[in-house]
Formats: structure tokens, C-alpha cells, sequence
């Protein structure tokens, strides 16, 4: 889940300063707004690293933070970000459970950070620890040795972080040769009439700091991008490629990060410093794909990387797979044959319906469910399935005007899900159907506009009202997947107990981060 802040400009206001090399400020973290709330406020920020963080951290408190620390590797320094999680011991259980799922879209709200940390007491931070703890993954603790006693020991931060500010030279500042040429290359890359499909930049000759165009072309990655990667040397590129899912074709982009096995060690130990810098004109992109050997990458490589990030990868089910489930609901599972398992899904033709927003009727004598019920209660029931897979199908449907379509329990039954409706709007006209009372399910179909080119999105909603019954809430966990396995594939999903957390902007933005459209670089 993405984070959603109290006041976002802020927020990325402290960032910000943390992210200035030679800036004063070096830590910054955010909490909950209330003990029941999921937005996030602006905790506090400082100039005297994690022990001044650490003296703001108290056990009934969940804080998230990113500290800027300098790592000394043989003579040069490195700038490293750590991002650090604090849950105190003495907080709820239910809101502990809120942190593991909010911890992710935080760390990437903060962007890049080079070490993560989760911690329950305070008394495990300090500038000492995680300074070791970014030596230990930079790999320059080993070398931090006293000569006298030959022991391993750790750099003082307070002594690096001085350095820094006594090195004139910055490393973060980088050369183009020919910039307006790499920025017309990228875009003709971005735009999705262009036959350009891929472009590559390096470092020129001899140089640390300075980028030029290494290649551009209308070909595959095995025969074009691959021949051009040298093990001793670091290329930074951006490829289109085209992902089809169901019957939308999504433009994505991948940001290729290549640093050879024997890259010269003096740019490598700078490398960080720049990564940042040169990523943000590669943004935005969806997904990163970081190499040192050519069997790292490849297009299978590339294409499995983007499905797996767009939840496609581990959605495209046999037919086998999908009648385990259907006879799993029904109480008559049967083993399946080896012919069974090798045949592809093929789908039913999709049933004439209207457009209009709908309510499936309750399961009655006289409108019996499709669906055998099963005696079974840990198995889900599907009253009226084939109506429920036509209209998830419809928001897929590029040529359907019908962006979204819900399921929710029937009255009384804990394991049975029906049509709650669909319709042709935006999020605004879903919301209006999610009751407090209520546990929904839906897929809502968005467009998301990246430079020239326009990508679906499919958003998975899971509403779970505040006001929903004890013994329904505790059944959940048990139909978690078989509701997933129902919606999926989807680019994004969203869990709101209450209607502000879930908006057009929200979903947009949501939508833009995962896409990575949505800069973190502030």
C-alpha cells in the first residue's frame, strides 16, 4: 500500500534537504497521524544523525526514517542513505500488523536507500550501528583495520560526516556529452510510434563523471542492447517493451543498470553517488534491472521481470489449476491427468449485459446459484459465477465502457460472494457502494498517461467496513487467495476501511508509483 501523508509537500520538503550531499540536515522520519490513523506525519528531522533520530523513538510509536551517512571505501567517500523502521514494543498487535503493510510503500515514498533496518527498541540504534551495518554492504568494513592490534574497527560517522563536508570535490555532479542529444534519443524511446525501442549511455573515456550516448536501436535486447555490454564498463539504458494482459496491450519501460565485474575500482566507489543523479533521466520507468553479466539479461529476462512486477507472471493458470478450484468449491475434487495439466485455459465467450451499474439478486429457491454449495465452509461459494467472471472480464475489455465491477457476501453467509454491481464511471461512483458494514471485492480498470504513450491499469480493491461482524472478519484470511486468484492479474492493489482512503487521486497516484511515473527524486 502506498503512503499517503497529512501534508505531503512537507514531507518531501525534509527529504529533500536529506538528500543534499553537503546539506545540514542528514535524517528525517515520519509517523501516524493517530493510533487509527493510516496517514502519515512529518516526525521530525535533525543534524546529528541516528542518535538524535534514535532519542525521538518511543515503544508505542511506529516511526519511519532515512538517514544520510558517509562510508569511506580506501580513499574515497561515499554518500549512502539507510532507511530505518522502528515499531515500539508497547504498541497494539492490530496496529503492528498496519505497519508490515504500509513499510513498503514508505521505503519507497523515500526513495533509494542502500541499507534497511527494522528495529523494536531504540537501544539498537545508534550512528555507530548503522554506519557498520553500511560498511558491511558497501563491503568496506574489512577494510577498516587497526594497525596496531590488527583488529576489524568501525569509521567514527561523526569523523566521516565531516570529511564530506571538507571534500570540495562533489561527486553527485555529473557531465553530459551532448545532453540535448541523449534527451531527444530517450524521448524518441518513450514514444510509442517511434520505432526506437532501446538507448544506452556510458561514461566517456577516462572519465568519472562525465556520460555519453552508447547506442540506440529498433531491435531485440539479445541481438542489439547485449553485444554492446563490456565487463569493464558501466552502462545506464532505458528499453520499451509491450505487455499484453487479457485483451490490453500496456506499454512498459525498463531502466537497465550495468555494471561489469571489472569495472575500474575507482568508478565503482563513486557509482552511488551518481546513481540518483542519472536515474532521474531515465524516470519514469516500471521496473529496474540491475546486471553485471550478460546472462543476467536478456528479452526472456527482461519480460519475465516486468510480468512479475505487474502481477501477471504468477497468474496465467491451466486449465487444471482452474477446475482444482471450481471442484474445490463444489466438494468434488478429482486428480488430474497429465494431458490435463499441459491444456491451455480457454475462456468462455463473454454473456450479453448492459452497461448500466447492477445488483445481483440474492441466492432464493427460485434463483438458485450456479454453483454447488459445498458443505465445506473454509471453501468460497460463487453465487452466480459465470455473471461475476463477465463483468470482471468487462472492465478488461478494452472496447466495454465498464471500468469496474464489485463482489460482496451474501447476508448471513461467511462464505458465499455475489454481484454487487459494476458501472461505466470513475472511483467516485464505486465508492458509493462500499457500506461500513460490508466486505467488498472489486477490480477497477484506469488509463495512466506515461509521456506520449497511455497504459491501462487494473486496480484489485479489498474493502473491509469498520463495522464488518466478528466471526466474518475472522474468516477472511481464509478466502484471501481464492479472491485474489478471482481478480487477478492487477497492477495495483488497495485496502481502505474508510472511504477517504480511497479516492481518484489516491488510486491515481498509487497507480503512478508502482508504474514508477511517479518521481521520488525531490
Amino acid at each position: 500500500m502506498d503512503a499517503v501523508f497529512v501534508d505531503e509537500a512537507e514531507v518531501k520538503a525534509a527529504i529533500k534537504q536529506v538528500r543534499l550531499d553537503n546539506g545540514p540536515i542528514n535524517w528525517v522520519a515520519v509517523t501516524y497521524e493517530g493510533a487509527r490513523s493510516t496517514k502519515l506525519k512529518l516526525h521530525g528531522s535533525g543534524s546529528e544523525g541516528v542518535d538524535e533520530f534514535a532519542a525521538t523513538l518511543a515503544d508505542e510509536l511506529a516511526v519511519f526514517g532515512l538517514v544520510r551517512l558517509v562510508d569511506k571505501i580506501d580513499e574515497s567517500l561515499t554518500v549512502k542513505f539507510a532507511f530505518i523502521s522502528f515499531t515500539g514494543d508497547s504498541m497494539p498487535r492490530m496496529q503492528k500488523a498496519k505497519v508490515s503493510i504500509h513499510r513498503a510503500g514508505i521505503m519507497a515514498a523515500f526513495g533509494q536507500s542502500h541499507v534497511q533496518l527494522s528495529v523494536t527498541n531504540k537501544s539498537e540504534l545508534s550512528n555507530q550501528v548503522v554506519l557498520q551495518k553500511v560498511m558491511e554492504t558497501s563491503g568496506s568494513a574489512s577494510r577498516v583495520i587497526n594497525r596496531e592490534t590488527g583488529q576489524k574497527e568501525t569509521v567514527s560517522s561523526t569523523a566521516t560526516a565531516a570529511a564530506a563536508h571538507s571534500k570540495k570535490e562533489d561527486y553527485s555532479i555529473m557531465q553530459w556529452e551532448d545532453l540535448g542529444n541523449v534527451k531527444a534519443t530517450l524521448k524518441q524511446v518513450r514514444a510509442h510510434t517511434d520505432p526506437l525501442t532501446w538507448a544506452l549511455v556510458t561514461y566517456s573515456e577516462n572519465s568519472l563523471q562525465s556520460l555519453k550516448l552508447l547506442g540506440s536501436g529498433t531491435g531485440t535486447i539479445d541481438a542489439e542492447v547485449v553485444p554492446l555490454l563490456r565487463d569493464d564498463i558501466v552502462v545506464y539504458g532505458l528499453v520499451r517493451r509491450t505487455e499484453i494482459i487479457d485483451e490490453s496491450e500496456t506499454t512498459k519501460f525498463v531502466y537497465i543498470n550495468w555494471v561489469g565485474e571489472n569495472t575500474p575500482r575507482q568508478l565503482k566507489t563513486r557509482l552511488s553517488a551518481h546513481q540518483g543523479v542519472i536515474r532521474t533521466e531515465f524516470e519514469p520507468h516500471h521496473v529496474l534491472l540491475n546486471c553485471t553479466r550478460l546472462s543476467e539479461i536478456s528479452d526472456a529476462e527482461v519480460d519475465a521481470i516486468i510480468s512479475k512486477a505487474s502481477g501477471t507472471a504468477s497468474h496465467v493458470l491451466t486449465e487444471t489449476i482452474h477446475t482444482e478450484r471450481v471442484q474445490k468449491s463444489s466438494g468434488t475434487a478429482q486428480a488430474s491427468t497429465p494431458a490435463q495439466q499441459s491444456t491451455p485455459v480457454t475462456e468462455a465467450p463473454k454473456p450479453a449485459r448492459t452497461t448500466q451499474r447492477t445488483t445481483a439478486p440474492r441466492t432464493t429457491a427460485s434463483t438458485a446459484s450456479t454453483t454447488t454449495p459445498s458443505t465445506n465452509k473454509d471453501s468460497l461459494i460463487l453465487t452466480d459465477e459465470p455473471a461475476i467472471r463477465a463483468a470482471i472480464q468487462s472492465v478488461r475489455s478494452d472496447s466495454d465502457p465498464t471500468t469496474w465491477a464489485l463482489v460482496s457476501f451474501v447476508k448471513g453467509k461467511n462464505n458465499t460472494i455475489q454481484l454487487l454491481g459494476t458501472g461505466t464511471s470513475d472511483t467516485a461512483e464505486l465508492v458509493s457502494q462500499l457500506a461500513d458494514d460490508a466486505v467488498v471485492y472489486g477490480l477497477l480498470r484506469r488509463t495512466l498517461r506515461v509521456d506520449e504513450s497511455d497504459t491501462v491499469k487494473f486496480v484489485f480493491i479489498d474493502w473491509c467496513g469498520n463495522n464488518i461482524g466478528r466471526m466474518l472478519r475472522a474468516r477472511l484470511p481464509v478466502f484471501s487467495g481464492e479472491i485474489k486468484a478471482l481478480f487477478s492479474p492487477y497492477h495495483v492493489d488497495l485496502h481502505p476501511t474508510e472511504h477517504h482512503e480511497i479516492t481518484e487521486e489516491i488510486v491515481m497516484t498509487a497507480i503512478a508509483t508502482a508504474a514508477g511515473s511517479k518521481s521520488n527524486v525531490l
